[in-house]
């Protein structure tokens, strides 16, 4: 069987879309504004610092990650069930990558982020 590596690469517009379509569904207000700049911040895992308005917003990787696989399932993008998911950031933009059959190491970088505003 070979072996899957793919990239599902959400734009700042569509990762804004899909975090707003997460929040409203479990019945959460989401700050108005759009996605100015995201900054990876790994530690343990991956959280995503968003600017939105001026402000900053700290997500962790469990709510990215429900928010994207929401996107997909919404959307109609097939994500196989047997594969490992996990999130990147590349460039500007926010990915799911699926392997199934490899193993890819999560490369991690050492940001410092600044005091963080969550609300």
């Amino acid at each position: 069987m070979p072996s899957e590596v793919r990239y599902v690469i959400f734009s700042k517009e569509e990762l804004l879309v899909a975090v707003q379509s997460y929040f409203q569904r479990v019945g959460e207000k989401f700050p108005e504004g759009t996605i100015e700049k995201i900054l990876p911040i790994y530690d343990e895992v991956l959280s995503v610092l968003m600017e939105i308005g001026g402000r900053r917003h700290k997500f962790n990787d469990g709510l990215i990650f429900r928010a994207l696989l929401l996107a997909c399932k919404s959307g109609r993008v097939p994500l196989p069930k047997m594969a490992t998911k996990q999130l990147q950031v590349v460039d500007d933009n926010v990915a799911l990558v699926i392997t199934k059959g490899v193993n890819i190491q999560r490369v991690r970088l050492h940001i410092t982020a600044p005091e963080v505003t969550v609300g």
